[in-house]
Order: C-alpha cells, then sequence, then structure tokens
C-alpha cells in the first residue's frame, strides 16, 4: 500500500477544517423553514449553587483577562463577530450604535476580555439586571484556541465572578445555549454543573449571509 505523501496528508488535513479555521465537524447543519428563514432549538441551563470545586483563573504574563467597563463598540463588534460568526451570532452585528451602547455599558452588565501572547483570545458577557441572578449571555474563544483549554479557564473565571465576587449571592446563576452552538457545549456546562430547565426555538429574522452581516461562505 503507498504511503500517502506529506502534501496529500496536509491537503486532506485542510478539507477538515472550515474558512473558519476551526474543523467542519464542529459545525452543525443550518435547520432552515420552506420560507428560507433560520430555526435554532435553544436549551436554558443553571446551577442554583456553586460547585463543589472548580479551578480559580489566575492570570499570568501570557495569559490573563480584564474587565472592560466602557469597551468601544468596535472592538466589541469585533470580538463579537470573530469569536460568534461560526455559532450564528448575530443579534449585536444587527444593533445600531445607540441600541448596541445600551446593551453593552448598561450599568447592571460586565464584559471580561482574556488576552493570551498579547492578543484577544475570547470575552464573557455577565448580566446582573435581574436581582439575586447572574446571566452567562455569552461566552467564548476565538476559534484559533478552540479545544485547547481556554473556554474551560473563561468560565472558571466566571463562576469566580458570580460565586465570590457579587455584592450578594446570586439564587443563580444561567445561560441559553442551542444547536446552533458547538456539539459539545451541553455536556462542557453540564460539566460545571449547569442543569437543563427548559427549551424553545429561535427564528432569525433576516438571514446573516444574505444580508451582509455574514462575510464567509454561505453554510448549509
Amino acid at each position: 500500500k503507498r504511503k500517502k505523501s506529506s502534501m496529500e496528508e496536509s491537503t486532506k488535513e485542510q478539507d477538515t477544517i472550515s474558512h473558519y479555521g476551526i474543523r467542519k465537524d464542529a459545525l452543525r447543519p443550518i435547520i432552515r423553514r420552506e420560507d428560507g428563514k433560520i430555526v435554532i432549538k435553544k436549551w436554558r441551563m443553571e446551577m442554583k449553587n456553586p460547585p463543589p470545586q472548580f479551578e480559580k483563573f489566575v492570570d499570568s504574563k501570557d495569559e490573563f483577562i480584564v474587565k472592560v467597563p466602557n469597551i468601544p463598540l468596535h472592538y466589541f463588534r469585533y470580538l463579537f463577530q470573530t469569536i460568534g460568526e461560526p455559532w450564528l451570532w448575530v443579534s449585536r452585528l444587527e444593533a445600531s450604535d445607540e441600541e448596541l451602547s445600551s446593551v453593552i455599558h448598561h450599568p447592571d452588565v460586565e464584559i471580561f476580555v482574556m488576552y493570551k501572547d498579547g492578543c484577544p483570545a475570547g470575552f464573557i458577557e455577565l448580566s446582573r439586571k435581574v436581582p439575586k441572578e447572574v446571566e452567562l449571555v455569552y461566552c467564548g474563544v476565538m476559534p484559533h484556541y478552540i479545544g485547547k483549554g481556554l473556554g474551560r479557564r473563561l468560565l472558571n473565571f466566571a463562576l469566580d465572578q458570580v460565586w465570590n465576587h457579587s455584592k450578594e449571592t446570586p439564587d443563580r446563576f444561567w445561560l441559553i445555549t442551542g444547536d446552533n452552538d458547538h456539539p459539545k457545549a451541553m455536556d462542557f456546562y453540564r460539566s460545571f454543573g449547569f442543569k437543563e430547565y427548559g427549551n424553545t426555538f429561535q427564528l432569525l429574522r433576516n438571514d446573516p449571509w444574505d444580508s451582509g452581516l455574514f462575510k464567509s461562505p454561505k453554510r448549509n
């Protein structure tokens, strides 16, 4: 049996990598109705007590997380689109400057950005708008860091903020994930102690490729 050349192996590996730089098998098929609108099934997950143990994130000179109280809108959009486009994050890209600012600069919303080797590597958004509750609105890492443990460290940081640095201990910490997310997302959250408590469906108003929000090749 002929041994494959290094060029053939490289070509085969490239065939498994998506436009975003992540494996194609991490991208689930997109569900469209007959009228073409995209439908996403969503699951609500929560925890009402801190996990018995979680690894507290510790800053280092090469990897650290900072709170950005008044994050510039263009920088937030860059993070949001680069991290979220593979997972069909669209809401903040459709918002006007005024609408976006009213959300991410709200006094009860916190944005934390992770940096690695001097570059942005991920971010989380926490909302404390509802008394005694904290929502993990967004949590994600740059595509080239998927599978390298940064997401776990980012969520450990979020857990520490919620359970150890809140003005008053919340009754619950919750999030929404969906079938637009990474196939391992639910198991990832379950491993920290989150449990499902309901589901719903989201209908995207516009196809993000047809509307021009996404510049990547249109997915099926």
